[in-house]
């Protein structure tokens, strides 16, 4: 019977490698919304909970149990590796069929039914292999209470382990097809294995059917009841599971590492918890214990919760655990690694074990009789699906925007306490449940001292608490955002996502303003057609109203993942272009908008989060995102985005690899030291009929562009530092940052140190081998002082600051008031 738990383990390691392989190629089409998330997770739990129910109705005509195991594991291999086959081409499908749905809901439903349907089989597959073990494992009265919590646990540590390889490994050496395919092989040795079992007569279904087997199970507690803390606790566990997750962030921030072993902690804490089910029997009464399981996970969330609160306030704490303390920043990727994974252990572990014990203890009160197995095994599991998909969605969509992290824990806090409750209620001896019921107080007093949010900021907010002020703060699934406004000054605030700043006011951040303008300044400047504008995100809205100045702009369309993020920039003065008549504001993943909208654009601008160290940040730099982008822009239509120049030379090779590999046409300008802008075409982007000055007065962007990049605002193409061919010389030939792979999210998580040198040689290597190129652009007036404050900055990075002086005192000296040449002498250092 040892390798039907090697099976349980294998079988679960294969699950969480689908699920994470899976989720990559589903946020391809339906994106990274509250919805499309919610989607998945609700058709992947919702097929295996209805897998495990149906499993009786078909098992039961199987006389071999491990036969019908076998089955289904290489049922698993096949369907999964079809079904794989159809997600990598529902992009196209998708784009396709787009068009002829209605808007709106409709659109919704045809998304979630077609999440639904794939996921459907396989996962249904998956959910029946536990009722199929359960019957072969479990014979009898006394193998329930010896071998349930094994079944259960081994399943979810080898889940644990899938998640991990999968994460660190897998998806990254081999990609998210490759994992699919490993874990193929895995499913197929597994149903093999079992086949050859049956075969040899070593399964004790195959000597005595358990149908026939009239052993009771007996619990004093009614079905109902046990049937309610199955769904409940289903729901509980994967609200924490979501809500933490957020919490989290704050500490260890989102990195792709990071979020797999919290993941991979979560769920070996589920699976060691079943492991101590045995134990747990032994130890007394199953009722009682359930009921104190209840309890201990109310208890142990609270700390958790109280525990992630003293290392955000606490100076020593923070500075040796946070991700956002730049001595912790500082070191090692592995060491930051491992710091993550231990404080996510020290948090997250004791509540999981509760929770991993609580599934089959509720379970074996279900089952009331050995004869029932198969039956209630799978409605049991079934009840507890249910629970998470409640809980999953109603985490994500309601519990967090309306709660917050503390807020929505004390919410399912009570719950545990309730279920609790209810337990001790009906459990027998009335002396122990008046007992039972008293303790119920600790968590809930625990509760009420936990403060009414986490105290997490940005960096630079918290290096001047006493300074600034927080105006509005909404938690989500998709992100913390945050405004702040500096004390007494109403036009210096910021825009902050999971701690890293999206957007400001100028007198707040000027280096992040320019960048904001810039993106909207600089294509309008290339081309005067430009008519239909799309803007993917929103933040301070000060990009898209650069672009509303212009008279000739038509259509000021823009997409926003986060609705708290369209609610926090009602806080900054730039968002009364939200109210423009030609602006049409979409509340929608940017990757699911381009792939169902019928529009056609003369200018795309991503100014998407971005972040070297979040994970997120790679998607908006993948080829997938930009084939995308280039099919919704016009014959010649620009796409313009911005990169920081933190980079290291591999990071940004990747970067400008990738888009290479999308646009036919590429120009590079640098706005130094905060922003490289890339700018793709299919035609040529030189040469195009530009603005006037006059347009630009008219606009009201010729002041603004003179007081912060040029002394001439004609001339805003003179931040041109490289061209696409010469681009071509400097990356060489490599991988490209591709949805399946996703290397810039594992690479930019190792970079240790933080640094602009690497990136600023890499994107002048062009111009330092040949000052002006054959570029058109190198031909303004303009030209030569960008190209001699560039040469400053350079020389400043390598520790020359008196060559770079004597080269920017020669700038000034001919233009005194060049904007990029003051900015430089103001703010030397990054």
């Amino acid at each position: 019977m040892s390798l039907l738990y090697l099976f349980a383990f294998g079988s679960g390691f294969a699950a969480l490698s689908y699920q994470v392989a899976w989720s990559r190629m589903l946020s391809l089409t339906f994106g990274s919304s509250t919805l499309a998330v919610s989607s998945v997770v609700a058709g992947f739990m919702g097929g295996m909970g209805l897998g495990a129910w149906l499993y009786h109705r078909v098992g039961g005509r199987v006389h071999s149990a491990l036969r019908a195991y076998a089955g289904l594991e290489i049922g698993i291999a096949i369907s999964t590796a079809c079904f794989t086959v159809l997600f990598l081409q529902l992009p196209h499908w998708f784009a396709a069929v787009a068009p002829t749905l209605p808007q709106g809901a409709g659109l919704d439903v045809f998304r979630i039914l077609n999440v639904v349907v794939l996921l459907l089989v396989p996962s249904a597959l998956m959910g029946a292999t536990y009722p199929a073990l359960c019957r072969a494992l479990l014979q009898s009265a006394e193998e329930v209470e010896r071998r349930l919590g094994w079944i259960y646990g081994l399943n979810t540590i080898g889940g644990a382990a899938g998640a991990v390889v999968a994460g660190f490994l897998m998806i990254e050496f081999l990609g998210a097809k490759g994992a699919v395919l490993v874990a193929n092989g895995i499913n197929v040795v597994v149903g093999v294995g079992a086949l050859l079992l049956a075969r040899r007569r070593l399964e004790i279904s195959t000597l005595h059917d358990p149908s026939h087997v009239d052993e009771s199970l007996p619990s004093d507690l009614p079905h109902w009841v046990t049937a309610l803390v199955l769904f409940g606790s289903g729901l509980a566990t994967l609200s924490y599971e979501i809500i933490w997750f957020r919490a989290l962030h704050y500490i260890l921030g989102p990195g792709t590492y990071v979020l797999s072993s919290v993941l991979t902690i979560f769920l070996l804490g589920l699976g060691s918890g079943g492991l101590l089910y045995r134990p747990a029997v032994r130890f007394g009464r199953p009722e009682w214990n359930l009921g104190f399981c209840q309890l201990g996970i109310a208890t142990t969330a609270v700390l958790a919760i109280g525990g992630e609160q003293w290392i955000l306030t606490d100076p020593l704490l923070f500075e040796q655990f946070s991700v956002n303390s730049p001595g912790l920043n500082a070191q090692p990727w592995e060491w930051r690694l491992a710091v993550g994974s231990a404080v996510a252990l020290a948090l997250m572990l004791p509540a999981t074990l509760w929770m991993g014990l609580s599934f089959p203890l509720a379970s074996r009160l279900f089952l009331g009789s050995v004869e029932r197995v198969t039956a209630r095994a799978g409605l049991a599991y079934l009840l507890s699906n249910l629970g998470s998909i409640v809980g999953a969605i109603g985490a994500a969509v309601w519990i967090l925007p309306t709660l917050g992290t503390v807020g929505g824990t004390k919410l399912i806090i009570g719950l545990n306490i309730t279920l609790a409750l209810i337990v001790f209620l009906w459990a027998p001896g009335r002396s122990l449940r008046v007992l039972a019921i008293g303790l119920t107080a600790v968590p809930s007093l625990l509760a009420l001292a936990l403060p009414e949010r986490l105290a997490f900021f940005p960096p630079s907010v918290t290096a001047n608490k006493s300074g600034i002020e927080m105006l509005f703060e909404e938690e989500s699934d998709l992100g913390t955002v945050q405004v702040f406004s500096a004390k007494g000054k109403q036009d210096a605030r910021a825009i902050a996502i999971d701690g890293v700043i999206i957007g400001a006011t100028k007198n707040f951040k000027k280096g992040l303003y320019a960048k904001q303008v810039l993106l909207a300044y600089l294509p309008m400047s290339l081309d005067r057609d430009i008519r239909h504008t799309l803007n993917l995100g929103v933040a301070s809205s000060s990009t898209i109203s650069a672009l509303s100045r212009f008279r000739w702009v038509e259509t000021l369309d823009a997409v926003e993942i986060n609705p708290a993020v369209i609610r926090a920039s009602s806080h900054f003065p730039d968002s009364v272009v939200l109210s423009d008549r030609r602006a049409n504001l979409v509340v929608d993943d940017a990757i699911h908008y381009l792939l169902s909208t019928t529009k056609r654009y003369d200018l795309i601008i991503n100014d998407a989060k971005q972040h070297l160290r979040f994970s997120g940040s790679s998607k908006v730099l993948s080829a997938e995102f930009y084939e995308y982008s280039l099919a919704r822009l016009d014959d010649c239509g620009l796409f313009a985005q911005a990169i920081p120049t933190f980079h290291t030379d591999s990071s940004l090779q990747l970067i400008l690899r990738t888009f290479r590999s999308v646009f036919p046409e590429l120009e590079i300008f640098l706005s130094a030291p905060d922003s490289i802008v890339m700018v793709g075409s299919r035609c040529p982007i030189a040469g195009r009929d530009a603005p006037t000055r006059e347009d630009l007065m008219e606009a009201g962007a010729a002041r603004e562009i003179e007081r912060t990049f040029l002394p001439n605002a004609t001339a805003l193409s003179a931040l041109w530092v490289s061209s696409g061919a010469e681009v071509d010389d400097v990356v060489g030939d490599g991988p490209i940052n591709s949805w399946d792979r996703l290397p810039l999210a594992f690479e930019s998580f190792r970079i240790s140190e933080l640094s602009t040198v690497q990136s600023i040689k890499l994107i002048l290597a062009p111009r330092l081998a040949d000052p002006r190129g054959a570029s058109p652009f190198s031909r303004s007036p303009d030209y030569e002082s960008v190209y001699q404050i560039n040469r400053a900055f350079l020389q400043h990075l390598d520790g020359k600051p008196h060559l770079a002086r004597r080269i920017l005192s020669q700038v000034l000296s001919e233009e005194p008031r060049h904007p990029l040449a003051l900015r430089f002498v103001q703010q030397p250092s990054r």
